[in-house]
C-alpha cells in the first residue's frame, strides 16, 4: 500500500471509530457534564481532539491560515458545533495532506519525535481512535446513570 493509502486508510477508519461513538452519545444534553474525578466531559475531550488537529498541521510544517476554524473558535464552542468544527477541520487536513503530496510524507515533521510526516498522521489517526472510545466510555457511563 502507497503511503497516501495509508494516511487515508487509517484517517478513514479513525473518523467511522468517532463517527460510532458519537452516534451513542447524547451531545445536547451531556456535551459540558463532567463525569466526576480527573475524567473529562465531552466538550473537554472534543476541544482536545479538534484543537489537536491544528496542532498537528503546525508539526507537519502545514500552514492552516486558510483553516476553517480558528483555535479561539475551537475554544468557544461546545456541543454539536464542536462535532461540526472537528468534521471540516478533518477534511481541511487531509486536504492539505494530499496537495503537499507523497514525497512530503518522507520528510521529519518540524516538532514531535516521529521520523517522518507518515508517522505524525498516523498518530494523529491513532489518537483520534483513543478518543473516540473515552466519548463511548461516557456513553456507557451516561446511560448506566
Amino acid at each position: 500500500m502507497e503511503p497516501m493509502q495509508l494516511v487515508d486508510r487509517a484517517f478513514q477508519r479513525s473518523r467511522r471509530n468517532l463517527d460510532v461513538a458519537l452516534a451513542d452519545f447524547p451531545v445536547k444534553e451531556m456535551a459540558d457534564r463532567q463525569p466526576g474525578g480527573e475524567a473529562k466531559s465531552f466538550d473537554q475531550i472534543m476541544h482536545h481532539l479538534v484543537g489537536c488537529d491544528l496542532w498537528f498541521l503546525s508539526c507537519a510544517k502545514i500552514a492552516a491560515e486558510d483553516a476553517p476554524v480558528t483555535r479561539e473558535q475551537i475554544e468557544a464552542a461546545g456541543g454539536e458545533e464542536l462535532v461540526d468544527m472537528g468534521r471540516r477541520l478533518r477534511e481541511y487536513t487531509l486536504e492539505k495532506i494530499h496537495a503537499a503530496g507523497p514525497e512530503a510524507l518522507a520528510e521529519p515533521p518540524e516538532r514531535y519525535d516521529f521520523p517522518t510526516r507518515l508517522d505524525l498522521w498516523l498518530y494523529a489517526a491513532e489518537h483520534e481512535f483513543w478518543h473516540a472510545g473515552q466519548i463511548q466510555a461516557l456513553a456507557l457511563l451516561w446511560a448506566g446513570g
